[in-house]
């Protein structure tokens, strides 16, 4: 008997609810409230529903609670406002770090730009004072006789710091030493053999033809490992043939 009554007054609990706006919930019941809705469970599922749109009598069961209505909207509010700032505060804390990683980068390249300068500098200049080394060195390995003259240009290729080592570099280049005889004791030897009565043109053909004749010119690869502290180079050579 008991659970028929309690059967029959839930069923009487649920029946189709009008609303204001002429929408009709079948099967509805009001589940819960807030200051200014109800939730209604109905046969296609839950809405919330203003109370506004309820009928007296069912708004007079379910009244609109003013206060608290107004508690919720500042409540609301405070959680809209609290959101803003701590959406404006990310917002600026990116900008800012951005910023000062645009900073940063820019000045990490100019120090980059400063350093590759200061190294290419540095690599010149070792590269310069190893050449004036290197001349010398060949100069006097390969020095001629006092009727010879030879002439050494040297090209440094590449220049590589040896790690480990300060000062110390580790060079690649070619040698070109030209040899000849001396012109000017040579030609004018040539010149008090030469007949009186010979052209300037004649004269002349014939010392470039005793120049060319007397030219020579060798052509060598090295390896060299240079240091700045004037210690003198070590080379590894090789004569091209």
């Amino acid at each position: 008997m008991l659970l028929l009554s309690t059967v029959f007054m839930a069923s009487a609990l649920a029946n189709d609810i009008v609303l204001k706006d002429g929408r009709i919930l079948a099967n509805a019941t009001i589940v819960s409230q807030s200051p200014r809705n109800v939730t209604i469970k109905h046969a296609t599922g839950l809405s919330s529903i203003a109370k506004e749109q309820l009928t007296p009598e069912l708004l007079a069961r379910y009244p609109i609670d003013e206060t608290a209505a107004r508690e919720a909207d500042q409540h609301s509010k405070e959680i809209r406002e609290a959101a803003l700032l701590a959406r404006t505060a990310e917002k600026e804390r990116v900008a800012q770090s951005q910023a000062k990683n645009e900073a940063d980068t820019a000045a990490q390249k100019i120090a980059d730009e400063k350093n590759a300068a200061q190294q290419t500098a540095k690599l010149e200049a070792v590269k310069s004072e190893a050449k004036v080394a290197a001349m010398h060195y060949f100069e006097q390995k390969y020095s001629q006789p006092s009727d010879m003259t030879s002439r050494v240009a040297v090209t440094i290729n590449d220049a590589q710091p040896i790690e480990g080592w300060t000062g110390q570099w580790r060079l690649k280049g070619q040698t070109t030493i030209r040899r000849y005889k001396n012109h000017d004791l040579e030609l004018s030897r040539l010149n008090a053999i030469q007949p009186p009565d010979i052209t300037t043109q004649e004269k002349r053909s014939r010392q470039i033809q005793f120049l060319d004749a007397d030219y020579l010119s060798e052509f060598f690869d090295f390896e060299c490992v240079y240091s700045t502290d004037g210690s003198t180079p070590s080379f590894d050579i090789k004569q091209h043939t």
